[in-house]
């Protein structure tokens, strides 16, 4: 910016309008740039835009700033019409560049909420599969009964109370479903539990769930498939770190108007931060802590309130959120 200066004083010691148009000139470049720059770093920082995106865009205004200052220091009477289509692209140049920054954030916006829709679609379609399958097995049972019951009958006549007991335990099972199905009672955060659970389960980590949340409360899905299943994430993401004492606990109730999670898993005690926070140590290096902010940006967009403690090689995540 004193590089400006110094030419918009040379420009109007010459004292004539056509460098006072310059200077005018000069002095809104300068206003723009000033606006991309601080329009760059506030978006990125709010929306969680990857370095990699921004900065080829960022990179690109700040040459075009740089060319300019150079045209201008060799500005005259015999190439100003030169130097006044130049500066005027470049200026065009600057707000196509706002324009595609911004569009780039609209697009990423866009994207991370269809992500979500797809994923409770496929939080939601789990969970129907889990109540077909039980619902089936049921139907099959009472169809059934009056078979079972001679069965159980003749069993007992003959006291074969052994068989007795594993016949009626195979039908129980049949009918009390699956065990790898989560039934807490709520819709939402059975789906996402029971899909996370699977994997969870692949990986030989052993899991624990608490949940206990009154019957119709109408969660808030975006912000719960959100916070949750990144959490959850985040959380197998630790605990493939280590080989021993693998475990996940899931911690959900409701009160006073407020939803609170509570996450804890074992993890190598590692901690990786920046000046934003925790830092992912996944492969996708350009979406390295996005998970973790994501949360919390939904955790103060709901006024809430969310901490992290790493002490012990365990990852705590406590929050809550106003519903």
């Amino acid at each position: 910016m004193i590089f400006i200066n110094v030419v918009n004083e040379n420009i109007l010691q010459k004292n004539n309008f056509f460098d006072i148009y310059v200077v005018f000139i000069v002095n809104m470049i300068r206003y723009l740039f000033v606006l991309i720059v601080i329009n760059f770093y506030k978006i990125r920082i709010e929306k969680n835009i990857p370095l990699i995106f921004s900065l080829p865009i960022a990179l690109t205004a700040v040459i075009s700033m740089v060319v300019t200052i150079n045209m201008l220091l060799v500005v005259d009477s015999n190439n100003y019409k030169f130097i006044f289509i130049n500066m005027v692209l470049i200026f065009i140049i600057c707000i196509i560049l706002i324009y595609i920054f911004n569009k780039i954030v609209n697009v990423m916006t866009e994207n991370a909420r269809q992500k979500i829709l797809i994923k409770q679609s496929e939080y939601y379609e789990k969970q129907i599969e889990a109540d077909r399958k039980h619902i089936n097995n049921t139907r099959k049972i009472k169809h059934d009964m009056k078979n079972h019951m001679y069965a159980i009958n003749n069993m007992a006549k003959n006291n074969m109370s052994k068989d007795i007991i594993t016949y009626t335990n195979d039908i129980l099972g049949k009918i009390e479903g699956e065990k790898v199905y989560i039934n807490t009672g709520n819709y939402l955060i059975d789906g996402i539990l029971n899909v996370k659970f699977e994997e969870i389960k692949n990986q030989g980590i052993d899991f624990k769930y608490d949940v206990k949340i009154p019957e119709g409360i109408k969660l808030p899905e975006f912000e719960v498939i959100t916070i949750l299943g990144n959490l959850l994430d985040n959380a197998i993401e630790g605990v493939k770190s280590i080989k021993d004492n693998r475990y996940i606990e899931v911690f959900i109730s409701y009160k006073d108007s407020n939803l609170l999670i509570k996450i804890v898993n074992t993890f190598d005690g590692l901690v990786i931060k920046d000046n934003k926070g925790f830092v992912s140590r996944k492969e996708e290096k350009a979406y390295h802590g996005i998970g973790l902010e994501n949360v919390r940006e939904q955790v103060e967009k709901s006024n809430g309130y969310m901490n992290i403690d790493t002490g012990n090689c365990m990852f705590t995540v406590d929050l809550f959120i106003n519903l």
